[in-house]
């Protein structure tokens, strides 16, 4: 069996419209979607409320970019290693899954990449 590269659910336009009553910005421009692809990535953020998306966006994509933001607001990206804020995050995103409205097969998808991703570094 070939590993889904990205999540299932496609990210709706209320969890889009509800980031952006936040103040978050969402791009997905083609200048944006050539960064992307620049970056070998789904979707990415630069931490300042922003979410820089495919035009098929994953709602795990969504919600994690914005879990990163979320992460440099209570200080963690001053902590945390690069991979390990992937970690947290994906983790984080397992354990509230139920709160976050994460399906069966996206949190499967979650859980693969923790068991194929990077190992945490110990301290």
């Amino acid at each position: 069996m070939v590993p889904r590269t990205r999540g299932s659910e496609i990210a709706s336009q209320a969890l889009l419209s509800k980031l952006t009553a936040r103040g978050f910005g969402v791009d997905q421009s083609a200048e944006t979607q050539k960064y992307l692809d620049y970056r070998g990535a789904n979707a990415a953020t630069f931490l300042e409320m922003d979410l820089l998306l495919r035009p098929d966006a994953r709602k795990i994509e969504v919600l994690e970019e914005y879990l990163h933001n979320v992460q440099r607001q209570i200080g963690l990206t001053d902590k945390l290693t690069i991979q390990e804020l992937e970690r947290h995050v994906k983790e984080f995103m397992l354990s509230h899954r139920k709160l976050l409205g994460i399906s069966g097969d996206d949190a499967e998808w979650l859980r693969d990449w923790l068991k194929a991703g990077p190992k945490p570094l110990r301290r």
